[in-house]
């Protein structure tokens, strides 16, 4: 009997082990996908943040205004704020304009509207590419008076500019019936 009786205490221990080694290993999972959990919800909400309209302009606002920073220490510059954008393809823009000339991918293009001037700048290489003024281009203002000639014909509401431009004789309105 006391055999069985050792056996028994044995097997008691074996089992109490083997039950306190499944609940130890149930907590340890439970814990690996709680925390789990947490890092996935905290990833979700950081890139939603990040991505956000708002925090993508607060960042656009910041990036410019070091760009203008750089620039300050460079060459003088006005007062007022100006647009800044990517150039994005230069070979594009070195073929229809030869102001771009030594630009490269990630330039910025700074234009100031108040004094008509326009900056190529690379932050990259922190030097000044090409500044020249603005200039209305006769084209531009071609297809904009074709643009107002063809709401005429369209049927589109004329203002005093185009009929005076496109008025009619009424002596040779009359002549021609």
């Amino acid at each position: 009997m006391p055999k069985n009786n050792q056996e028994d205490v044995q097997l008691k221990k074996i089992k109490s082990k083997n039950g306190i080694r499944f609940f130890r290993s149930r907590i340890q999972t439970l814990f690996a996908v709680i925390v789990l959990a947490i890092l996935a919800v905290g990833v979700y909400y950081a890139y939603t943040w990040y991505t956000s309209p708002e925090n993508m302009l607060v960042r656009e606002e910041k990036r410019n205004k070091e760009i203008v920073l750089d620039l300050r220490k460079i060459i003088l510059l006005p007062s007022e704020e100006p647009a800044i954008y990517d150039i994005e393809d230069p070979i594009l823009l070195m073929q229809s304009q030869p102001f771009f000339a030594g630009s490269q991918e990630g330039d910025k293009l700074l234009i100031f509207a108040q004094i008509a001037k326009a900056i190529v700048y690379s932050p990259d290489r922190n030097i000044i590419v090409n500044i020249g003024p603005i200039t209305a281009d006769p084209e531009q203002q071609n297809v904009e008076n074709m643009e107002e000639q063809s709401a005429i014909r369209s049927g589109a509401q004329p203002t005093l500019q185009m009929l005076e431009e496109n008025s009619f004789d009424d002596e040779g309105a009359d002549s021609e019936i």
